[in-house]
């Protein structure tokens, strides 16, 4: 946090010594390519299982994302053909392929306007995902800071709207 001024980060890595209030909740779903008659009429966790898959990893090789973790706790293993470093490259590694990513439900919706994806549920009960903003304890009276706080939280909540 000394170089921002407010980080989004997952519930599971909140820092409690720094301020923080809920942002969001999303679910984590699967893409897959709506082209490919593969996953045309479903996924189940043996599709999952035995799919390849492009997932998000940091350039020192660890995933830490959701998804993996809950895998890991599971037991689960899943056969990673392309590693990101970002989740909006991983559309450009599904279209033309049988492959599968784990993404969130916001970030699938957003993928499928612009490329050609199927959405479908995860095969497997992923925990709901929550959001936290978090924010250095100094910052907590600053009015530019409430002003983006706010501004925050409105535009979450009109992502939690029907429709958007």
């Amino acid at each position: 946090y000394r170089r921002s001024d407010c980080v989004i980060v997952p519930r599971q890595r909140v820092n409690p010594a720094y301020s923080q209030m809920p942002l969001m909740t999303d679910q984590l779903c699967c893409i897959v390519c709506a082209q490919h008659p593969q996953f045309a009429e479903g996924l189940s966790l043996a599709d999952y299982c035995a799919a390849e898959h492009v997932v998000r990893e940091f350039a020192d090789g660890r995933n830490l994302a959701m998804d993996a973790v809950h895998l890991h706790e599971l037991g689960i293993e899943r056969r990673a053909a392309v590693t990101v470093e970002s989740f909006v490259l991983m559309p450009e590694f599904i279209v033309g392929t049988a492959r599968i990513a784990t993404v969130f439900q916001r970030q699938a919706q957003r993928f499928a306007q612009r490329f050609p994806l199927r959405i479908h549920p995860a095969p497997l009960a992923f925990p709901q995902a929550e959001q936290v903003l978090q924010w250095h304890p100094y910052q907590e009276h600053d009015p530019a800071m409430q002003w983006f706080r706010g501004l925050l939280l409105g535009q979450a909540a009109l992502l939690d709207q029907p429709g958007t």
